[in-house]
C-alpha cells in the first residue's frame, strides 16, 4: 500500500470517528431533552439508529468516489430542504380532512 493509500484511509476512519461522535451528541441531547418514555424520545432514537445503520450499509457498497459523491449531495441536499425550506403544502383532499376534524 502507497502512502497515499494510508493517508486515505486514515481521513476514511477519520471522518467514521466524527460521524459516530456526531449520532453519539444526538443520542446525548435526547437523552438530556427528553425522559426516555416520551414518543419524541422514542422516534428520535430509532432515527438515529436507521441513519446509523444506513451510514454503514452506505460505506459497505462498493461505490466508486463519483457515485459517492453523488449520493452524499443527495441526501445532504434532501436533508437541507426538509430542515431549512417550507414543508410542502397539503392538497385540497387533506384541507378537507382537516375541515372535517374541526368541525
Amino acid at each position: 500500500m502507497s502512502d497515499s493509500d494510508d493517508d486515505f484511509e486514515n481521513d476514511a476512519w477519520e471522518y467514521l470517528d466524527k460521524v459516530k461522535n456526531a449520532l453519539n451528541g444526538l443520542f446525548e441531547v435526547l437523552n438530556v431533552a427528553l425522559e426516555p418514555e416520551n414518543i419524541l424520545y422514542k422516534c428520535g432514537v430509532d432515527n438515529l439508529e436507521a441513519l446509523r445503520k444506513g451510514l454503514i450499509e452506505l460505506l459497505m457498497k462498493d461505490f466508486n468516489s463519483l457515485e459517492l459523491q453523488d449520493t452524499l449531495r443527495k441526501i445532504e441536499f434532501n436533508v437541507k430542504k426538509s430542515l431549512f425550506f417550507e414543508p410542502p403544502k397539503k392538497n385540497k383532499f387533506d384541507e378537507k380532512k382537516d375541515e372535517e376534524k374541526t368541525i
